[in-house]
């Protein structure tokens, strides 16, 4: 058994991108044991190392595609988000909220938009809200910043492509889109379509 702290949940990260086979498919197959048997341990470090500066940009880059696809509910398999305890599905929320507001650039930025739209998804799924975040988006719609009306958006479009929705959500959301046809910036206006 693996203690799965923050460091080595980096060390495992950085060994499944190892080119030696050997090596990256033994990280590989006690990453896919701690989702199964320390989800918790193992989606707060994989947060923590996003979070961290210091964490070289490929590790930054697979721990978002690692939570990407363990916070996403998934009807065939159980994936480690529903595993985890309400205490830590709290801290989560909290650490995502974290990353979103990091405002990070490429490579980073859509993983992170697609985190939280999968986390959102699956919050919104079984709790119907996230006051926390659908706040945050209603402001970030408004916001002079470019990235964060454009990630705002796009979460919001995960959010009516998941097909899950907080109360008033669609009443709330049909004003934002049309907002956003008329913003000044291309892109805004191409995040609204």
């Amino acid at each position: 058994r693996i203690t799965m702290d923050t460091q080595s949940c980096a060390q495992l990260i950085m060994n499944s991108l190892n080119t030696n086979n050997e090596i990256r498919q033994q990280a590989e197959q006690t990453i896919e044991e701690a989702k199964q048997k320390q989800p918790d341990q193992l989606l707060i470090s994989l947060c923590l190392l996003v979070k961290d500066a210091a964490t070289p940009p490929e590790v930054r880059q697979l721990c978002l595609i690692i939570l990407r696809r363990s916070v996403v509910l998934n009807r065939l398999i159980q994936t480690p988000y529903e595993k985890i305890q309400p205490a830590t599905r709290e801290q989560l929320k909290t650490h995502v909220l974290d990353i979103l507001r990091m405002d990070l650039q490429n490579p980073y930025k859509q993983h992170v938009v697609d985190l939280v739209g999968n986390l959102a998804a699956s919050v919104i799924k079984q709790t119907s809200n996230w006051n926390d975040l659908i706040q945050l988006l209603a402001q970030w719609t408004q916001s002079p910043t470019e990235i964060q009306r454009e990630n705002a958006l796009k979460i919001f479009s995960h959010l009516v492509g998941s097909k899950v929705a907080p109360e008033n959500f669609y009443e709330s959301l049909s004003n934002v889109f049309v907002n956003g046809l008329s913003d000044s910036s291309a892109t805004i206006r191409l995040a609204s379509l």
